[in-house]
């Protein structure tokens, strides 16, 4: 006879683990079905690849760790690139590059992480940018790596007169799997004209940059200890890693020896 006075909760199988399944999850510890159906349903818009966003995705997928639009950023130039780093946020608009840190370095050492609201207000103080928080305020920690320059690597031509999928495309970008021959592009509504007849199975690759574009943050922060920017918010004055780096350093070397150096 079972006499203990404590009701232990465990998962019981429903017609959402079979959903599950098709999507390559199975339910955490106490996760009811609605939740667990909620980041089904977000399985099947995220990305599964080898890129970072594909790691990100599925890292907080498989964790049931959020991730939301965090600020709104709009410019006069549809051309601007924002691109989020480690440690930095760099805008290049018209031909002005501008860096907004997203992190300090104490004096000793210590990393300390500025809030989100203060990367809104130096992006506002941009000429020609304006910036929204959409979510919480928090450590811009949250502030994914990500970047509002995309690629497109195969998009098919089928007609003369043609409208890209996307518009703002970086002219120099540009590339074709056959020689068109002659045509005119617009970088900024995306139309290609074609002067001849289309060679068969013709498609072209190109980048293009998304304005108005929605910065994303997530309660996870994924990075390399070759990530570029490391060099420039990782480093003190006097040429000291910061201590949460010396602490990962540390880390990665216990886990793997082959780090280590005579």
């Amino acid at each position: 006879m079972n006499t203990s006075t404590q009701i232990q909760r465990v998962n019981s199988l429903t017609y959402a683990d079979v959903a599950g399944l098709n999507v390559g999850l199975t339910r955490m510890q106490g996760e009811d079905s609605v939740a667990f159906l909620e980041r089904c349903y977000l399985a099947t818009t995220c990305r599964q690849d080898s890129t970072y966003e594909g790691e990100q995705d599925q890292v907080c997928l498989q964790l049931g760790l959020n991730q939301w639009a965090g600020i709104a950023v709009s410019s006069t130039s549809p051309s601007m690139t924002i691109t989020v780093c480690i440690g930095l946020v760099t805008v290049v608009l018209n031909g002005v590059t501008y860096t907004i840190p997203t992190v300090t370095m104490a004096p000793d050492d210590y990393w300390v992480w500025r809030k989100i609201s203060d990367v809104v207000n130096d992006l506002n103080a941009i000429t020609g940018v304006t910036a929204t928080l959409l979510g919480p305020d928090g450590p811009a920690l949250q502030i994914a790596k990500q970047s509002n320059q995309f690629t497109v690597p195969c998009e098919a031509i089928t007609m003369t007169d043609q409208m890209l999928a996307h518009a703002n495309v970086i002219e120099s970008s540009l590339t074709f799997s056959v020689a068109p021959g002659s045509y005119v592009f617009n970088p900024q509504t995306g139309e290609l004209i074609f002067s001849g007849t289309l060679p068969s199975g013709l498609s072209v690759a190109y980048q293009y940059t998304a304005m108005p574009y929605n910065i994303v943050c997530s309660e996870l922060g994924l990075f390399g200890l070759v990530e570029p920017s490391l060099a420039t918010v990782g480093v003190s004055s006097d040429n000291v890693l910061a201590y949460q780096l010396r602490e990962v350093v540390q880390a990665v070397m216990n886990a793997d020896p082959s780090y280590w150096a005579q």
